[in-house]
């Protein structure tokens, strides 16, 4: 996945972890409570400016990322703006409230959403999971964001070669055809994900698997000049807020 390996390639993949996840969920944190709109647009910019001047990720790639979620925010931001009505027949209203409601949900959207790609294309997720159980992180929770992770690029890459061998035998030819395919396709993939969980899981016994994944890794120790200066960035914004 891109993300991934935007991430393994991250010249910000040498900080320690936790910096990078405690500057991720104080950030997030004090996003989630402002209520001015000119504080997320000051934290949009200053999160776009860290992942391109400072992660140094292509903007064009950065771009396409933020495309993709964008229709997800609008209808988000559509849905709180419009009203709905069925006091004398369904009616779909828009009020100077709700549209400036609508307008604040996308920009937080949209800052919270910059704020999780300034962890997750800096970090692998190998150093997340690292970072959280140094957090105390329930261990149960750690391990299976590790597994469902890895099954992504797996069920990813099964549903692509199905999807290819219908194609060539003309699968998605019509309407129909293109339901029973696609239903079929979903079909195989659920087996082929029960039969990958359960050879996963043989390995992972013939490996000594007792209920703990244990990884090895070493970082250089916490700064705290680098918690400060999250600490500052983020007293700024709330300030410009108010």
């Amino acid at each position: 996945m891109i993300i991934d390996n935007i991430a393994q390639e991250s010249p910000l993949k040498g900080l320690h972890p936790v910096e990078k996840i405690i500057g991720c969920i104080l950030t997030l944190t004090t996003l989630l409570v402002l209520k001015e709109i000119r504080s997320h647009l000051l934290a949009i910019v200053l999160l776009n400016m860290f992942l391109l001047f400072i992660a140094k990720i292509n903007w064009k790639t950065l771009s396409l990322m933020l495309l993709a979620f964008l229709p997800f925010l609008l209808f988000g931001a559509l849905s709180i703006a419009l009203t709905l009505s069925v006091d004398s027949g369904i009616t779909v209203n828009i009020t100077s409230a709700s549209l400036n409601q609508g307008i604040f949900i996308f920009f937080r959207s949209f800052s919270c959403l910059l704020c999780m790609y300034s962890l997750v294309l800096t970090t692998p997720i190998q150093q997340v999971i690292w970072g959280l159980r140094k957090l105390k992180c329930p261990t149960i929770i750690c391990e299976m964001m590790l597994i469902i992770y890895k099954y992504i690029f797996i069920l990813a890459e099964t549903s692509k070669k199905i999807y290819l061998s219908q194609h060539a035998r003309l699968g998605y030819k019509g309407y129909k055809q293109s339901l029973r395919s696609f239903a079929a396709l979903l079909s195989a993939l659920f087996i082929k994900s029960l039969d990958y969980g359960r050879k996963l899981f043989t390995s992972l016994e013939s490996r000594g698997y007792v209920g703990t994944l244990h990884t090895v890794a070493t970082y250089p120790p916490v700064k705290i000049s680098h918690l400060l200066s999250i600490l500052i960035i983020n007293l700024i914004i709330l300030f410009f807020g108010y």
